[in-house]
């Protein structure tokens, strides 16, 4: 029964009552999981506590070294000891919420390489998908679970979706097929996921009265899915026999199911293809660090070497074979002024005086950011400041020009050198793909 039995939250922060066998944990204090019968995890915001001295980098965080080491540590810890109790039949409770991947540090190959590190990577689930969607209307397709969800269904604040070939819906959006909470097996038990509840990270008195309803209510479902729901049930030797078109229905169901999952492996790389896309089209939406991240991203792709940028410094720099290259990045409603290239001339003149050497510089301008492309009618970069960016070898790009380069030399790669030698040349403004229909077509 329930009321026996041991729980563990991690990162939960719970009001409880002390009659409740329940206790919070933290997942980096190396706490054995083992003691306890039963496991909630609450995933949101799981990384920040990781984060200290951590710097953008790819719409993410990338975290030191030292927490690189720490955080894969800790999930790993973690995923063993929930196979283990996933094997013993007992349960996993894991609370979703706003818990995006970051990057690590890891040294391969004599130096250090940034990978990404799935958020959900404690769970010993591969593949598994939590992606951002945020709402508060549900519809409940488990019946098992409407006691539990009733008395909260007013504090659901869903901020994710599943994707995983595995899971069975609990809770979906309205009439669509977007499950918002569900349940997967693993070995002998099962992990089950619940959506994000607005009383969780609230610490007021009637947040903190609903905490201790919600463990209760915990319990209480603990117990009824660890009780067997069919008295009847058959015996496991039943799968010795077979009748009438049985074996042939269980190969079918099997070739149906290695479909289904074919199915769902093509439609999520086609989902990830379509997102990849979204943010490079980010060059010519995005302004701040949205879109410093995914103007590095390009260079990158493109074979520069770009590095981690200083705190409190707002410039990129990069390296192109031989070429020392210092960008000033910048998303404006209006078109680019001789302030932005002063600003790139302060960041040139800090490396010369640190490095010893001239590096090209590039300013890259998503200017009118907030206009359509064919809007954009006015020059970005004015007349009145080009003598001042060409006396110091300045190179202007817009963030369009950008993205059509990297169109073109993904499209072509035997053009790339050429292009971007031509690129690290130019001194004024850059000339090519002022019309940028050949390579970013308007949806009719």
């Amino acid at each position: 029964m329930s009321q026996n039995k041991n729980f563990a939250g991690i990162e939960t922060d719970f009001s409880v009552d002390r009659q409740d066998k329940f206790v919070n944990l933290r997942i980096n204090d190396g706490q054995s999981l083992l003691d306890y019968d039963c496991i909630i995890i609450n995933a949101n915001q799981l990384i920040h506590k990781y984060c200290n001295g951590s710097q953008d980098y790819k719409f993410r965080k990338l975290l030191t070294k030292e927490y690189s080491e720490k955080i894969r540590t800790d999930f790993n810890r973690v995923k063993s000891h929930l196979i283990d109790l996933l094997s013993q039949g007992k349960n996993v409770y894991v609370l979703l919420g706003d818990n995006p991947g970051c990057y690590v540090q890891e040294w391969r190959r004599n130096q250090w390489e940034y990978t990404y590190f799935s958020s959900y990577s404690f769970l010993p689930l591969d593949y598994f998908n939590a992606y951002e969607l945020n709402g508060t209307k549900v519809k409940l397709v488990n019946q098992q679970f409407k006691s539990f969800f009733d008395p909260f269904i007013v504090d659901i604040k869903y901020k994710n979706e599943l994707h995983y070939r595995g899971v069975s819906a609990i809770l979906k959006v309205g009439e669509t097929d977007r499950i918002v909470s569900g349940i997967v097996p693993y070995e002998k038990g099962q992990i089950i996921f619940l959506p994000y509840l607005d009383f969780i990270s609230e610490y007021d008195h009637e947040s903190c009265e609903r905490q201790r309803k919600f463990v209760k209510a915990l319990m209480d479902l603990e117990n009824l899915l660890s009780t067997p729901q069919n008295e009847n049930a058959y015996p496991e030797w039943i799968d010795n026999y077979n009748i009438l078109t049985e074996a042939d229905d269980i190969e079918q169901l099997k070739d149906l199911e290695n479909e289904k999952a074919e199915l769902q492996k093509r439609i999520e790389k086609q989902k990830e293809c379509l997102e990849l896309l979204k943010k490079y089209k980010g060059l010519f939406t995005s302004s701040g660090k949205q879109l410093e991240n995914v103007v590095r991203e390009v260079f990158e792709k493109n074979g520069f070497q770009v590095f981690p940028s200083d705190p409190n410094r707002t410039d990129v720099i990069a390296k192109y074979n031989d070429i020392d290259i210092v960008m000033e990045i910048k998303g404006l409603t209006k078109s680019a002024a001789e302030k932005n290239a002063a600003q790139l001339e302060k960041w040139v003149s800090m490396f010369i005086e640190k490095e010893e050497r001239t590096p090209k510089p590039l300013l890259i301008v998503n200017a009118f950011c907030d206009t359509p492309l064919e809007q954009r009618t006015e020059a970005a970069f004015p007349n009145q400041m080009l003598s001042y960016s060409k006396s110091r070898n300045h190179c202007l790009i817009t963030t369009t020009q950008l993205l059509c380069l990297f169109i073109e030399i993904t499209d072509n790669p035997d053009c790339k050198d050429e292009r971007i030698k031509e690129l690290l040349n130019t001194v004024g403004v850059y000339n090519r793909y002022k019309d940028y229909t050949q390579f970013i077509k308007k949806v009719k």
